[in-house]
């Protein structure tokens, strides 16, 4: 594989600000992504589960084959 040189400079100001601020932006999505897994809010989980219904990821997962 050729090796290129990069121009980026990771020790200027610009760059650490991109850094941070992508830093935060993942984040965010990480606790996102979080929630979303859960199969949504804990009120609305403890309303289907009240109801003696599955929530839909373990549907999903009763019905697919393993592989």
């Amino acid at each position: 594989m050729q090796k290129f040189n990069s121009g980026i400079q990771t020790n200027s100001e610009q760059y650490l600000r991109n850094y941070e601020h992508m830093e935060s932006l993942l984040a965010d999505l990480r606790d996102k992504v979080a929630t979303i897994q859960l199969g949504g809010s804990e009120k609305a989980r403890e309303k289907h589960l009240a109801r003696n219904e599955m929530l839909a990821r373990e549907r999903i997962n009763t019905i697919l084959d393993p592989g």
